[in-house]
């Protein structure tokens, strides 16, 4: 029984040494993620509101980088106050964060400019984070949008469930 044990390890541990190769390849398609705001400052102080996201990757990109773009489409709000309708296009890209774990999953930085309504011109900075050594699971996503002289969004969503070792 020990011996079998001891094989098993093995060959887990010879598995996820060889995770990140495959987890840091292009994911193909887009990635889909529905969120809500969960912080608001300057003019959208106190608003609320939900919004799809899509993220497309592409294959382009230099080592752990690639190029990207990130789409926003608002969803229906509920409950009463303030609903922000976010709606735009950023471009710019995503990197991975630190040292690849198999067992947690990628996570990834994004950088991105583009043009959000209401919000007009904004720098996007956030997160990514996909699966991990796990059958199925769900990335998570937050974004945080600068509006030069309107304030700052900040957006946490996550996918619906996806594989195992899927990176955005």
């Amino acid at each position: 029984m020990l011996g079998s044990l001891a094989v098993t390890a093995a060959t887990i541990v010879a598995l996820l040494a060889s995770a990140p190769a495959s987890a840091l390849a292009p994911s193909s398609g887009s990635n889909r993620f529905t969120g809500t705001i969960v912080g608001a400052t300057g003019a959208f102080a106190g608003v609320h509101g939900a919004v799809a996201v899509q993220l497309f990757p592409t294959q382009t990109g230099t080592g752990s980088s690639r190029k990207m773009t990130l789409m926003l489409t608002p969803m229906p709000c509920s409950g009463s106050g303030r609903c922000l309708r976010l709606r735009g296009q950023a471009m710019g890209s995503m990197a991975v964060i630190g040292m690849p774990i198999p067992d947690a999953g990628v996570k990834l930085r994004l950088t991105a400019t583009g043009a959000v309504k209401p919000l007009g011109r904004v720098s996007v900075t956030g997160t990514v984070h996909g699966t991990g050594f796990i059958a199925r699971g769900h990335e998570f996503l937050q974004l945080t949008l600068t509006s030069l002289h309107k304030g700052v969004v900040t957006v946490d969503a996550h996918s619906g469930l996806v594989a195992g070792f899927t990176t955005p």
